[in-house]
């Protein structure tokens, strides 16, 4: 008998152990990632350029190494970073143009990176030739798009396959992002987009050809709260299915992660189906008006989600111009109001009516 109390007393005793163990939180990423240069004038080819990581930190104090990489530069040059694996790489710029560099910092734990975008130009030349950015693979590390071209009618990056964000993608102001045929990009959990645009530096997303449904659109499927689109046009999309959404659409949030999108003075425009598509159990936050326009279908959206639409919504000059409703249950803890809303055109004299489809609970 004392056996066996002694081997029960173990036993608790490695329960009590692991349910210690279950409890430890996971430790924080305290890494800071900073890229800089220490060349304190303008760059040109043939001339040294001098990175500079040591801004770089880790807020508790512990070491970390340096890994620095090119993720873009012009056509055909052949420049290479020397010690990238120090606070201090340096490079020759061989040809004109944009340079973007990356510095990843890491320990056995964590990582995080940070980018600097360098314009080269000729000694007593030409200013640099701009190029547009293809991409063609995952975005699987945090990435930042700047502005490349003054121009605005001009595409900054090109998409040229499917794409899936699967970490933070920040774009700013101006940025043109457009799309070979056929192709889209997918928001998938745990990454987000973060495209704030101003008012003088709208972001736009479209097609490489300006017509209704060359490209498929843009997915969110991630419920990561920082999804945001915010002065930021999506158009000429919605002439494909899109992995996990059963109707084309400029925009569309996917049930399947219980996507998460906050949408500011936008605008989705010119798609070939719908110009928003919002699935039921997804979250569509729009505090401030956007625009639905020329669309072949203004918007899809679940029953649940109807008291986002309000006043400053506006509805312009689609062809079929019905409101479609997802039947699901409606579980608000406040009164969900619906509104009445009407043709910014003037077209329609009446408000545009509610297409229920399905059974709303």
């Amino acid at each position: 008998m004392k056996t066996k109390v002694f081997f029960i007393a173990i036993f608790f005793v490695l329960l009590s152990a692991c349910e210690k163990d279950d409890a430890i939180e996971n430790p924080a990423n305290t890494l800071e990632a900073k890229a800089a240069i220490s060349n304190d004038a303008q760059l040109f080819t043939n001339e040294l350029v001098m990175l500079n990581g040591s801004l770089s930190k880790d807020k508790g104090g512990k070491p970390f190494q340096y890994l620095w990489s090119f993720k873009n530069k012009p056509g055909n040059s052949a420049s290479e970073l020397e010690n990238e694996a120090t606070v201090n790489p340096k490079f020759m710029p061989d040809k004109a143009g944009i340079y973007l560099v990356q510095l990843k910092i890491y320990n056995q734990s964590f990582f995080d990176t940070d980018e600097i975008s360098l314009s080269v130009k000729e000694k007593d030349g030409p200013p640099p030739v701009q190029e547009t950015v293809v991409i063609d693979a995952d975005i699987e590390e945090d990435t930042h798009l700047i502005n490349i071209f003054e121009d605005d009618t001009k595409i900054d990056y090109l998409v040229t396959d499917d794409v899936s964000v699967k970490a933070l993608l920040t774009i700013d102001p101006s940025v043109t992002i457009g799309f070979e045929a056929g192709m889209g990009m997918f928001v998938d959990s745990p990454g987000a987009i973060v495209a704030v645009g101003s008012p003088e530096g709208q972001i736009l997303f479209t097609g490489k050809n300006k017509t209704p449904g060359y490209w498929k659109g843009l997915i969110i499927s991630s419920n990561n709260t920082s999804n945001v689109l915010e002065r930021t046009t999506v158009e000429y999309g919605g002439g494909y299915n899109a992995r996990g959404i059963d109707v084309p659409a400029n925009i569309a949030l996917d049930n399947a992660s219980f996507s998460h999108l906050t949408m500011r003075n936008s605008i989705t425009r010119h798609s070939a189906g719908y110009g928003l598509v919002i699935e039921p159990g997804t979250f569509w936050n729009a505090p401030l008006g956007n625009k639905i326009a020329h669309n072949q279908k203004p918007l899809l959206i679940a029953a649940s989600q109807l008291g986002s639409i309000n006043g400053l919504q506006e509805f312009d000059k689609n062809i079929t111009n019905v409101i479609e409703v997802i039947g699901n249950r409606v579980n608000a803890p406040e009164t969900s109001f619906w509104i009445n809303p009407q043709d910014a055109s003037g077209q329609n004299s009446n408000h545009l009516p509610y297409l229920i489809i399905g059974k709303i609970e």
